[in-house]
């Protein structure tokens, strides 16, 4: 689901206006997936000039420097059908919930939360698919489950045991 709110100006004070002259004006971040208005001067130094909620887009900055921004409200989800059943479900966790493999039996789903939630690694998850609560495994992002179920393998973290889908699941963070 990507959704595009209304784009915002908005006017700098004098000082702020020669100094957004004199750099390269650009949204970006630090960490995280939310953006905010940075500039960067010709020597390199680069420094924040406006942080907002959500994620922001730069469009344009006029001579008399007036800003034209957008807020962003971008998401990302999934949704599954459990084996056995006919209706549909909502299985995403947070904000950037990304699919990444699926038990045999279809019980189970690992996936990664890379926006706002999940941090400057990422976070990585097992749930249910019968709609239970997810569990966060550790940091990392591309969890794909070992056959038996019992094991995420995952970019950056290494194995990650958990208990069998069977039982309630628990973590324990390998880094073998």
């Amino acid at each position: 689901m990507l959704a595009k709110l209304p784009a915002f100006t908005t006017s700098f004070p004098n000082s702020l206006k020669a100094k957004l002259s004199a750099s390269v004006s650009h949204t970006g971040t630090t960490s995280g997936s939310s953006r905010e208005l940075r500039a960067v001067t010709l020597s390199g130094k680069e420094r924040l000039v406006y942080l907002g909620t959500g994620t922001l887009t730069l469009h344009d900055i006029s001579k008399e420097g007036r800003v034209l921004f957008s807020r962003d409200d971008y998401r990302s989800g999934m949704i599954g059908l459990a084996s056995g059943e006919t209706n549909e479900r909502e299985l995403s966790w947070h904000d950037w919930t990304s699919p990444r493999d699926m038990s045999d039996d279809g019980k189970l789903v690992s996936f990664d939360e890379t926006g706002e939630a999940g941090g400057e690694t990422g976070g990585l998850y097992v749930r249910r698919t019968d709609g239970s609560p997810a569990v966060r495994l550790g940091d990392g992002e591309t969890p794909s489950l070992s056959r038996d179920g019992k094991w995420v393998l995952a970019r950056g973290t290494g194995a990650i045991s958990f208990s069998t889908p069977a039982s309630p699941l628990t973590s324990t963070s390998s880094t073998a």
